[in-house]
């Protein structure tokens, strides 16, 4: 375990969990398989490269001996343990999502026995992803069996409680699909759940900023639709009124996953609409989305390390740059070679040249390469939406010249 995965990990871990006897329930499933603690992942975990673990440095549990995953005693901190390496992998800021974390690990081994039969299931995959960065071929009846259970769970949802349950489960194996499958994989959860967000009351037309007083899983569920919309052009599943109603910068936010914050995922999802309306831009309309792109301001990343902070506010930067390529080419219809697209392409280019390549901020760039390159090959596309396994500068784009 690197020292940042052991920190989170110590964070899950240190916080407790519930002793009673729900946790220590019958091994044997009702849909056949044995007991899970069984398929925990035994990946090596000891520490590759210093870019594995941009947080750096706290850690009592990195030496602490492995554990054996067929003792039902260690299920519960071999599953964190494993999930505090795919929160890492995963996230732009894992340290501020270290409760949400925990708080998922918990709500779902203590539930269902399929939810934590589920729950062992992503720790396995998303523990190998976290940290090697990809999926071998050995591991994809893993992959499947996290697929398929969670369309089971989808279509056997009853309640609200369950319905944000199964959500959360399924934005999971979401995640993971978009590193290691093909996007219909993905593409069929997002809109196998979408019938459970809708059944909460939410749509046909749901207003963005309005999520933040539900479950975190809601807004996290709009950013992903919302940034499928401008990835890959599918349809978005909702409509979303980008009205806000409390300040845009309000915690928890889906930007400590993804990386782009609140108030561009709002100016994505009114150009995605635009642009699903076939709608004739008004140059009034043009300029004041200019003016919005203009207007954002990078949130302040709170880590104690400056290269962070850094790259963190360069992210941002490039997700401005690509929300201007997107108003000239999705909304406009400009080509790659208009005056307009091509200064944004150079800033956005200036700003990924000036950056040291690595996994972090590579990873969390691939999305914005998909985004303003669509000559790119499939492949690409199936590799690097929402997060790329790729450590070289052959993840990067060529220079816009």
């Amino acid at each position: 375990m690197t020292p940042g995965q052991a920190s989170l990990f110590q964070d899950l871990f240190s916080l407790g969990y519930p002793q009673d006897s729900a946790f220590h329930g019958s091994s044997s499933f009702s849909n056949g398989f044995s007991d899970p603690s069984t398929w925990l992942s035994q990946t090596e975990t000891d520490a590759k490269d210093e870019d594995d673990d941009p947080e750096g440095a706290i850690s009592i549990i990195s030496h602490m001996p492995a554990l054996d995953p067929n003792a039902e005693s260690n299920t519960l901190p071999f599953i964190l343990q494993n999930y505090a390496a795919w929160v890492t992998r995963k996230s732009f800021e894992p340290l501020k999502l270290t409760h949400i974390s925990r708080d998922f690990v918990f709500a779902h081994y203590g539930a269902s026995l399929e939810s934590r039969w589920i729950l062992v299931l992503l720790a396995n995959v998303g523990g190998i992803i976290g940290r090697a960065g990809g999926l071998d071929q050995v591991y994809m009846p893993l992959l499947s069996a996290l697929h398929n259970s969670v369309l089971q769970r989808i279509a056997s949802v009853a309640g609200d409680d369950e319905s944000i349950q199964v959500i959360d489960l399924a934005l999971e194996a979401i995640s993971v699909h978009f590193f290691v499958s093909p996007i219909p994989e993905a593409e069929a959860l997002r809109q196998a759940v979408a019938s459970v967000f809708r059944r909460l009351g939410h749509g046909p037309v749901v207003n963005l900023s309005s999520l933040k007083n539900y479950s975190f899983c809601l807004e996290h569920y709009a950013h992903i639709d919302i940034l499928l919309g401008g990835l890959t052009g599918f349809p978005m599943t909702f409509r979303y009124d980008t009205t806000f109603l409390s300040p845009p910068w309000t915690e928890p936010s889906a930007h400590w996953i993804f990386g782009i914050p609140d108030h561009l995922i709002a100016l994505f999802a009114r150009m995605n609409m635009m642009r699903e309306d076939r709608s004739i831009p008004i140059p009034t309309l043009v300029s004041e989305l200019e003016r919005e792109i203009c207007a954002f301001r990078p949130v302040q990343s709170e880590s104690t390390r400056s290269f962070l902070c850094v790259v963190r506010m360069m992210i941002q930067e490039c997700w401005r740059q690509v929300a201007y390529i997107y108003l000239y080419m999705a909304v406009c219809g400009e080509s790659s070679e208009g005056y307009r697209v091509k200064c944004a392409m150079k800033q956005l280019m200036d700003l990924v040249n000036g950056t040291t390549p690595g996994r972090f901020p590579d990873e969390f760039l691939a999305a914005t390469y998909m985004m303003v390159r669509s000559n790119l090959p499939i492949h690409f596309l199936l590799s690097s939406l929402l997060g790329c396994p790729c450590r070289s500068t052959t993840c990067r784009p060529p220079n816009a010249d």
